[in-house]
């Protein structure tokens, strides 16, 4: 099974179609996210495989001067909010995600302590101390080669340790900083646009409500 198969839509899918509901284009909606258009196409193109139809329609010229809207499927999903929207049991784990446990803790925003210096900012509730596992899909984490604005709440730092074929166009690329490492799946046209190679810096943005809970560690 390949990593974009996975039947789950991502809050950042969600985000991505209420950019292009609002611009009216795939290239801005895109870009006011800070992703390329080449990995917004991926990721409309994956929503249409997992409903199993189009989440939008593109018409170029005419008298609507032509632009990317969306279509029932695509307001739909829109509609059902941030989620994350799953088509699979919530504790179900996907190859390739980053795996992470510590304790929750409310103040001063909810988040995952997992260890000195690093902390996982989380939407879900939990008793003050308790012990927990997180994950976060490769699908939920977007890679940039520089610092930008965003409303995410994670915002890691580092290193990219590796970048690894999963498929037709895919790669996984893994971005450490001391102990810890995310991974991100990326396209082969994001990855040459970025300039993204191993050893260059990177940083990779989670929102908080991408963060998932998983019922115990996975092996």
């Amino acid at each position: 099974m390949t990593l974009d198969s996975e039947p789950y839509v991502t809050p950042i899918d969600i985000e991505l179609l209420r950019h292009v509901a609002r611009t009216g284009s795939l290239a801005a909606g895109a870009r006011a996210m800070g992703m390329s258009r080449d990995r917004g196409v991926y990721r409309l193109d994956r929503l249409r495989r997992i409903g199993r139809g189009p989440v939008v329609r593109t018409t170029r010229g005419g008298r609507s001067f032509g632009g990317t809207r969306l279509t029932a499927l695509g307001w739909r999903l829109l509609k059902l909010g941030s989620g994350p929207v799953r088509f699979d049991r919530s504790s179900r784990v996907p190859t390739g995600s980053s795996q992470f446990s510590g304790t929750w803790h409310a103040a001063p925003h909810p988040h995952v302590r997992v260890g000195a210096g690093f902390e996982i900012a989380v939407a879900f509730a939990a008793e003050e101390g308790e012990t927990v596992s997180v994950v976060l899909d490769p699908e939920a984490v977007l890679l940039a080669s520089r610092r930008f604005a965003s409303s995410a709440r994670n915002v890691f730092v580092g290193t990219i340790r590796s970048i690894r074929a999963t498929g037709p166009g895919l790669a996984l690329v893994t971005v450490g900083w001391g102990r810890h490492a995310v991974r991100a799946l990326v396209t082969d046209g994001a990855i040459r646009e970025l300039h993204l190679a191993r050893g260059r810096p990177a940083v990779a943005y989670v929102k908080a409500t991408a963060v998932r809970r998983v019922a115990r560690p996975t092996p």
